[in-house]
């Protein structure tokens, strides 16, 4: 006789016992090609046309980096566009949501009283992690939503024991796949800036797209950065960009071209000077090869370390030889270190 052999949750209520059976985790479910805008003014450009129908989507970031703006403004145009939606919020009441969205000009008790729009607000100490999951079950059967947000799953995290957690985010990941929901969940991380970690917990394996939202000092002022880390089965742009906040919401600015350290938090402007003989090397060594190179290294940010590894894995396809690489290396090195 087949049997769960795992401990689970179970409720008692006036009607009884009320048994909380996990999800079934599968790797079988169906892809879709259509895409989802995001309503983010360059941002679908940067992804290749919105988000995967169906995909699981990560936002990251430290506290006021956008991660819950951004959420609202992909489900307001979602919902603009008639989608069906829910907004599953562990960390804010329905009302400063509310408030959140109107402050953007977003009115989202407007689509809760057509019918698109399902608001759920739980504590995550209030239920147990299967109970939570089982509320979402019967969302997924009785409303039949094409886009889930989950924010945040940090509070979860902060709720319950690593393992958990991760066991509770996979098994929604699964619910949601299976039904063909494109989810976006937020996680905080812990630094403010400089943080090379999608999450403070080890969970951005499960999910198909990771948007990192970070902090830049640039010139003893901060400025908000995005970058998508990951989308699979798609093409993406890996460039750093400028996230703007305005009255109408989120927008993506000019990709940090010219600056290096960009993602540890601190930016350093490469000087024109280092730019040129940078170029010149590449020019010398490779001609117009060298110089196509360098055009798309600067637009990722010029680098000791991204010429250094450019240089290696030439050398290691044979485009270049290892005395050539050996040269090329010790000059990168003399070049950047003389602005130091």
């Amino acid at each position: 006789m087949n049997f769960l052999a795992k401990p689970i949750s179970y409720g008692i209520s006036k009607s009884g016992l009320k048994f909380f059976t996990p999800i079934k985790k599968t790797l079988d479910f169906t892809t879709s090609g259509n895409r989802m805008p995001s309503g983010i003014t360059g941002f679908d450009k940067m992804i290749g046309g919105g988000f995967i129908a169906g995909s699981s989507i990560l936002l990251s970031g430290p506290s006021g980096s956008g991660k819950t703006l951004f959420t609202l403004q992909s489900l307001f145009s979602a919902l603009q566009k008639g989608y069906r939606a829910s907004y599953i919020s562990f960390e804010e009441s329905r009302d400063q949501l509310i408030r959140n969205a109107e402050s953007f000009g977003w009115d989202l008790e407007k689509y809760e009283k057509e019918g698109l729009l399902k608001l759920v607000i739980a504590q995550p100490e209030k239920h147990y992690p299967q109970e939570h999951l089982a509320i979402i079950r019967d969302l997924v059967k009785s409303f039949k939503p094409q886009l889930i947000v989950v924010d945040s799953m940090s509070a979860i995290e902060n709720s319950y024991t690593k393992e958990i957690a991760q066991d509770w985010s996979l098994q929604l990941i699964s619910l949601l796949k299976t039904n063909n929901i494109t989810g976006i969940f937020t996680a905080a991380t812990n630094e403010l800036v400089g943080s090379s970690r999608a999450s403070d917990n080890n969970v951005s394996s499960l999910f198909d797209q990771i948007i990192i939202l970070r902090y830049v000092e640039i010139k003893a002022e901060f400025k908000h950065a995005i970058l998508v880390l990951k989308m699979r089965g798609s093409e993406h742009d890996k460039k750093l960009y400028n996230m703007n906040f305005a009255k109408s919401g989120l927008s993506i600015g000019n990709s940090f071209s010219g600056y290096e350290g960009v993602f540890s938090g601190t930016a350093r402007q490469v000087s024109e000077s280092v730019e040129k003989r940078v170029n010149n090397l590449m020019l010398e060594f490779m001609g117009p090869m060298g110089q196509q190179l360098f055009d798309e290294e600067k637009e990722h940010g010029l680098s000791s370390e991204g010429m250094s590894d450019l240089v290696k894995k030439l050398g290691k396809k044979g485009v270049l030889s290892p005395e050539k690489v050996e040269k090329i290396l010790d000059s990168l090195d003399k070049i950047f270190n003389s602005k130091k």
